[in-house]
């Protein structure tokens, strides 16, 4: 199974789950998804759409692509991942940021946590995550069990 794993991240997370998807799946290719980029499915058995979460949203990116593609990522195999620090809201990414034929059609879909690199954000950021985490430094709670069980699914699933 031939897959593509398209990414938006900010911090990473997105990035790191794409490529441990990959490394699970075998045969998969991990690109970061741009404004405005094209990417054609048609060498392609599997697509992964994947995106960080900020304020509740997905990256304008993720959305884009989304957006434009729906038609086509609904012809084909496809699933779909988040990335965020706050583990609570999961149900709610998902129902907010994709319509209901979309995530109707998805064989996968996961959330498995998120990264928060301070070295990586503004001050603003910085004091956002300490407010309301009570965290101030590097955070990593990506689950690799939650990203292992997404890809086996979209692998066992053909």
């Amino acid at each position: 199974m031939k897959t593509l794993i398209l990414y938006a991240t900010k911090y990473g997370a997105a990035e790191k789950a794409a490529k441990q998807i990959a490394e699970i799946i075998g045969s998969a290719e991990s690109v970061k998804l741009e404004r405005g980029g094209v990417y054609p499915l048609d060498d392609y058995d599997c697509v992964v759409v994947g995106s960080s979460v900020y304020a509740g949203r997905i990256r304008k990116e993720a959305a884009e692509y989304i957006g434009k593609c729906s038609d086509e990522l609904k012809k084909n195999k496809f699933g779909l991942f988040l990335c965020g620090m706050d583990l609570s809201g999961e149900n709610r990414y998902f129902t907010t940021n994709f319509a209901p034929e979309i995530l109707e059609s998805a064989v996968a879909t996961g959330f498995f946590g998120g990264i928060f690199d301070p070295a990586k954000a503004n001050g603003i950021e910085r004091l956002i995550m300490k407010i309301v985490s009570k965290q101030s430094g590097y955070v990593d709670n990506l689950s690799k069990g939650k990203i292992e069980d997404f890809a086996l699914k979209l692998k066992s699933d053909r």
